[in-house]
């Protein structure tokens, strides 16, 4: 399975919902970014050193 998880299916009367899959999208992402830190076993501060993110956007 690719790292994106499956986007649920936000369609409703033949409209899609673009903010609320583009919601999930960015909650799926950034739940991959604090699994991975978690698993790293590296402090925030080295971790988002890193992978190129500052303190203040993890």
């Amino acid at each position: 399975m690719s790292k994106l998880k499956k986007i649920k299916d936000y369609r409703g009367s033949g409209c899609i919902n673009t903010q609320k899959i583009a919601e999930e999208y960015r909650l799926s992402q950034w739940t991959e970014v604090i699994q991975e830190k978690q698993e790293s076993g590296l402090s925030v501060k080295d971790y988002c050193e890193t992978q190129g993110i500052t303190t203040n956007k993890y």
